[in-house]
């Protein structure tokens, strides 16, 4: 295939976008796959973009996002568009009042842009229950954090190159009639909490891995760019640097929060594709902990008292008390959404929780009139899971994709018919909680080888000192992170 016989097959994409996105790539592998990569760059907006760190100075961060840049380069095949959001003038200083008006104008119609779009993205919470009952069993005392929105992502990820009772069980898992309503819930799911206005940051990222030497089809292939805004790579499974770009991709999409769990990644010679899938979120408090307030103080983890930082702080939120345990919220800044505290009653533990009575707690429309003041006394958290996911999945129905000759891989390629499965679902999240807020970041890495409510008083003491759970809540409502503390000193 000559040079013009492919840019016309991939839809007349301009030449310097195929040589800044494949310097090193020779022409034969553009053959092999010809029509699928064409389908992902054109479904992707036809521009080839890697997407940039947080705006400011060249710190360390900064420079590993360059040498993740460079890992990455030699593989990319296509990104999609770079997505730009309005600022909030708030997080601005020396604006003029016209300034601030336009620039709050501008932000507050994407604002409502994204809350149209949180109408009809995926309800997460059915998926999350059942997931956190699975890895809450299978992790006991340990401290666990993982994120229900990003696993769902990546499941659906999954959904669109399988088919028959392959797809049929991930749908069933996810609680999703059909792949439409999947894809529409995804869509509008990543469209209403990605957001980096200067208080917010919520980045969502997927991409696949795909090897060289295998021929793809390019119908899903351009869903998950479309859909997913999945960025393509692809090259030899056994070339270490191929490994290398995509824990580097790991890495930069997840703030350099997960670099160590991202590093623990490896390639097996005998992938046919990998889906990775990120997210990245940090915001502010409302209110801020005041620092000096933070005091040593005793949290009674099962193992016996422990001693830890706990941050103090009085401020409205909405607290709600249920049989067998309580929860309260403390509301994060710019309409970033909130972080919940759930607490079981002394003598209770975490499987005394009704945890779908919880997650729907937080998506209930609430009246000014049902927050209270609460005295909160908050331990600083830094919690770090990496979960090897297959047998929690296994758990909640999803069997067939990872047995050789029966997963049906048919709308990914015609090669290797019956030999394609799930070898490894990988999952990593963090989430580090302080005096000024909350940030927390998670991956997904799923490859495929061959072979009742009262209420409340007006004031409420709320003390986590002694295991409890923190979810945070984007901007759908939907459960972002879940994390279950049992020792915050660990």
């Amino acid at each position: 295939m000559n040079k013009e016989k492919m840019l016309e097959e991939m839809g007349g994409i301009r030449p310097e976008f195929v040589e800044e996105a494949r310097p090193k790539m020779k022409k034969k592998q553009w053959f092999r796959i010809g029509a699928a990569a064409a389908a992902i760059i054109a479904a992707a907006g036809a521009a080839i973009v890697i997407p940039k760190l947080i705006k400011g100075g060249k710190t360390d961060l900064q420079k590993q996002h360059e040498y993740n840049v460079k890992a990455m380069q030699g593989y990319i095949a296509a990104a999609p568009a770079e997505v730009t959001f309005p600022q909030n003038p708030i997080g601005v200083k020396d604006l003029s009042s016209e300034q601030f008006r336009d620039m709050d104008n501008a932000w507050y119609e994407a604002y409502q842009k994204r809350m149209e779009a949180a109408k009809t993205a995926a309800d997460t919470g059915s998926f999350a229950e059942k997931l956190f009952k699975e890895l809450a069993a299978e992790h006991g005392s340990e401290n666990l954090a993982f994120s229900p929105a990003n696993i769902y992502i990546a499941l659906g990820m999954l959904a669109e190159i399988t088919d028959g009772d392959t797809r049929a069980e991930i749908l069933t898992a996810l609680g999703a009639p059909d792949m439409d309503s999947l894809r529409t819930g995804i869509r509008q799911l990543i469209e209403a909490e990605s957001n980096e206005d200067g208080l917010t940051f919520c980045r969502m990222a997927d991409s696949l891995w795909l090897n060289k030497s295998i021929t793809f089809k390019a119908d899903a292939l351009n869903i998950l760019a479309e859909v997913y805004r999945a960025s393509s790579f692809w090259g030899d499974p056994s070339d270490k640097d191929f490994e290398k770009a995509l824990q580097a991709w790991l890495d930069d999409n997840t703030g350099g929060m997960l670099k160590e769990s991202a590093e623990k990644i490896t390639i097996d010679p005998n992938l046919i594709i990998a889906l990775a899938s990120t997210i990245h979120f940090k915001a502010d408090w409302s209110e801020e902990f005041t620092p000096e307030a933070t005091c040593k103080e005793a949290f009674r983890a099962p193992g016996g008292d422990v001693e830890c930082d706990m941050m103090h702080l009085s401020d409205s939120g909405v607290y709600l008390k249920f049989d067998g345990f309580a929860m309260a919220s403390k509301e994060l800044k710019g309409h970033a959404g909130h972080v919940w505290f759930i607490l079981p009653d002394e003598g209770k533990s975490f499987a005394d929780i009704d945890i779908k009575a919880a997650l729907d707690a937080m998506k209930a429309d609430r009246s000014y009139d049902e927050s209270c003041t609460i005295r909160f006394a908050v331990p600083r958290i830094d919690v770090t899971s990496d979960i090897d996911l297959v047998p929690a999945v296994q758990k909640l129905g999803i069997c067939a994709c990872f047995e050789p000759g029966r997963a049906d891989f048919s709308p990914l390629t015609d090669e290797l018919k019956g030999g394609i499965y799930v070898s490894s679902i990988d999952h990593s999240a963090r989430m580090t909680m302080d005096e000024y807020g909350v940030e927390a970041a998670a991956f997904t890495v799923i490859q495929m080888e061959s072979n009742s409510m009262l209420p409340p008083d007006k004031i409420v003491d709320f003390t986590l000192d002694r295991p409890f759970i923190t979810v945070i809540t984007g901007a759908t409502g939907e459960p972002l992170f879940i994390t279950s503390v049992v020792d915050p000193t660990r």
